[in-house]
C-alpha cells in the first residue's frame, strides 16, 4: 500500500435533537429511548451506520428511519430543522454550533474513529510525529471537556 492509517482518536457518539424534544430532560439518551423515534440516519456507505443499526437491532428497538443522508452535517442540519433525531459523532457537532439542538451523550456506548491517512514514502518523519500526538492530545483534551460539559447541569453541547 502507498498509504499508512494512524488511529487517532475515538470519539463517543452523541444523540441530537429538536430543542425542546420530549428527550431533551433526559441526561443521557438510551438506544431504547429512541424507539419509535423519526430517525435521520447516516448513509449505508458510513461503517459507523453499520454499528449504530446493530445496536438497535442487538437490542430489537425500532426506528422509524426518516432520511438517510451521506454526512453527519447534513444530518445535523435536518436535526435543527425537526425532521427528527440522530446518532452522530461529537465533533460535527462542535464544529456546527446551532440553538435550535440539543446534544446529549449516547449509551450503549459507540464510537466514531478518527484517522490520519499519510503517503508511506517521503513524508517528513518528525513534523508527521509531531503533527500526529498534538492531534492526538487536543482531540483527548475535546473529549475530556465534551464529558465534563455533559455532567455539567444545563449544558447541552461543547462550545
Amino acid at each position: 500500500e502507498e498509504v499508512e492509517s494512524i488511529l487517532l482518536h475515538r470519539l463517543p457518539a452523541v444523540c441530537i435533537m429538536p430543542r425542546g424534544h420530549r428527550l431533551a430532560a433526559k441526561r443521557t439518551i438510551l438506544a431504547a429511548d429512541l424507539a419509535g423515534e423519526r430517525f435521520v440516519s447516516l448513509g449505508r456507505q458510513d461503517q459507523s451506520r453499520l454499528l449504530i443499526d446493530k445496536i438497535f437491532d442487538d437490542l430489537q428497538v425500532p426506528r422509524r428511519m426518516q432520511i438517510e443522508t451521506g454526512q453527519s452535517e447534513v444530518a445535523f442540519a435536518l436535526v435543527a430543522s425537526g425532521a427528527g433525531v440522530s446518532v452522530i459523532d461529537p465533533l460535527t457537532v462542535f464544529d456546527q454550533r446551532d440553538d435550535r439542538i440539543e446534544v446529549r451523550p449516547f449509551k450503549p456506548p459507540m464510537t466514531f474513529s478518527v484517522w490520519l491517512i499519510v503517503p508511506r514514502q517521503q513524508r517528513p518523519m518528525m513534523l508527521l510525529e509531531d503533527f500526529t500526538a498534538h492531534m492526538k492530545s487536543e482531540l483527548t483534551r475535546f473529549v475530556q471537556r465534551l464529558e465534563r460539559e455533559s455532567a455539567a447541569p444545563g449544558r447541552e453541547r461543547p462550545s
